[in-house]
């Protein structure tokens, strides 16, 4: 026969192990606004080379959630992730680029990551190019050569309908 103190344990013990298998999942915490179970979770992996990880310690630094804000420390998560060639860093390393925050303001440096990142699948590097390209921050070298030096970091090219801008003016023919 079962007492009533056992269920009750029994069933406390049954609701923290389920409780315990959420727990271990970063993202979740991340998405649940628990940050510093996140951070503590993310911090590891990262260590260990997770560019996945080095992304959302670039995004916990960066913002400062569930750890100080320090934008060195978020360049420095978002380039190891970005020189693994993982999207998502590239295009957030583009953007410490692009608005100057914790880096010094370089359009041909937020340019390649851009490409890096576009090239890859994320769709919102797409409209950062062009706006450097459009308000003409570099010149058509400049961008092909900031091509160049994205290469090494596009690991999974997709195909794209529409490219990245390669040139920022047009020379009007007389």
């Amino acid at each position: 026969m079962v007492k009533g103190g056992e269920i009750l344990c029994r069933t406390l013990l049954i609701a923290m192990l389920s409780a315990c298998g959420h727990s271990d999942d970063p993202v979740a915490l991340f998405e649940e606004g628990d940050y510093e179970a996140a951070y503590s979770l993310w911090q590891p992996r990262a260590e260990n080379g997770d560019p996945v990880a080095q992304n959302y310690m670039g995004i916990h630094h960066y913002m400062g959630l569930g750890t100080r804000r320090d934008f060195t420390l978020a360049r420095e998560w978002y380039e190891k992730a970005a020189t693994q060639g993982y999207p998502d860093a590239q295009f957030n390393l583009g953007l410490m680029y692009e608005n100057g925050r914790g880096v010094r303001q370089d359009y041909l440096a937020a340019f390649k990551w851009f490409i890096a990142a576009y090239e890859q699948g994320n769709d919102n590097a797409l409209k950062h190019l062009k706006r450097i390209a459009e308000e003409h921050k570099l010149m058509p070298n400049q961008m092909t050569y900031a091509d160049e030096l994205a290469r090494p970091y596009i690991m999974h090219r997709v195909e794209r309908a529409e490219k990245a801008p390669r040139k920022n003016y047009t020379i009007e023919q007389r």
